[in-house]
């Protein structure tokens, strides 16, 4: 998980995202005023998904907070299309890991959770075995050595998480939009190629 949040942005999502989650925690009259604090991120890569998705859910009063206080941590239109794509991955990364720890779980359950899980991000972003044929293959189409995720498909795949996410991608100039889609497609390839490793 590391690595592949590592992916995007050269690390700088990360470094990004744990800056303003350290800001939102020490504003409380902001915490006041939503009625919790955001997650702290930690080692353990999986909460990434809780702050980010803590960080969707309160968008709004956090793009308020923004406008007056205008804080330097603040996050781009583009990490808030970077953070809707990579909360959508682990809200099924961290339900397979969840039930993978459970106590009561052999190892072939175990395995067949991981092989649902990969299943569900295969469906969840419509990515397709690489063609035999590379020719096959648009030079839009992000790829793996056993994957591709076509272009238009990762694109309604961002665009799912909703409109604010769609509206910020259509904002994008062309090259800044190839570059997001570029990153999260392989963010989400690294994903499941090395949970197919496993």
């Amino acid at each position: 998980m590391k690595a592949g949040l590592a992916m995007i942005e050269d690390g700088l999502f990360v470094e990004g995202t744990n800056r303003w989650a350290v800001h939102l925690r020490r504003q409380v009259n902001l915490i006041d005023d939503i009625g919790s604090a955001c997650p702290k991120l930690t080692n353990f890569w999986l909460h990434m998904g809780n702050t980010l998705d803590w960080m969707l859910t309160k968008r709004l009063r956090l793009l308020t907070h923004i406008e007056e206080k205008k804080p330097v941590d603040a996050p781009t239109e583009v990490c808030y299309i970077e953070a809707a794509a990579v909360a959508a991955v682990m809200v099924v990364v961290n339900a397979m890991f969840t039930k993978i720890q459970a106590k009561d779980m052999i190892i072939l359950q175990q395995y067949d959770e991981i092989e649902q899980m990969v299943c569900r991000l295969y469906i969840l972003v419509s990515a397709e075995l690489l063609p035999d044929d590379l020719n096959l293959v648009s030079a839009d189409d992000v790829r793996s050595l056993r994957w591709r995720l076509p272009a238009e498909a990762l694109i309604n795949f961002i665009e799912d998480q909703g409109s604010f996410v769609c509206y910020l991608l259509c904002n994008l100039s062309l090259g800044d939009k190839q570059k997001v889609l570029r990153e999260i497609g392989e963010f989400i390839l690294h994903i499941v190629d090395d949970i197919c490793d496993v």
